[in-house]
């Protein structure tokens, strides 16, 4: 059973680039739809040369399962309005304490 680690940069709102409630709600209901446990960093990042706020979205699994990650990827993009976003898949040796 291989432990991996999913971190997904998703930008801000296109118009403001800020992470308001409404968009992070918005982020958290499809997140959750799919995985019981997650965590969200917010950060500052950049777009083509222009600063906004950005949140980085950790899964960690022991049982990836890539197309239900690609569908809630899809479903995070259209939510959000978003053009792409950021996947990065690594193995981990997590553990549970």
């Amino acid at each position: 059973m291989v432990k991996q680690k999913i971190s997904l940069i998703v930008g801000s709102d296109n118009t403001t680039k800020t992470i308001n409630t409404e968009y992070l709600n918005k982020c958290l209901k499809v997140i959750s739809g799919f995985y019981d446990g997650f965590n969200i960093s917010f950060n500052d990042g950049y777009y083509k040369g222009v600063k906004e706020q950005s949140l980085t979205i950790s899964i960690y699994t022991d049982d990836l399962k890539n197309d239900d990650l690609n569908l809630m990827i899809v479903k995070l993009k259209e939510e959000l309005k978003q053009e792409s976003i950021l996947k990065v898949i690594e193995n981990s040796n997590f553990c549970f304490i």
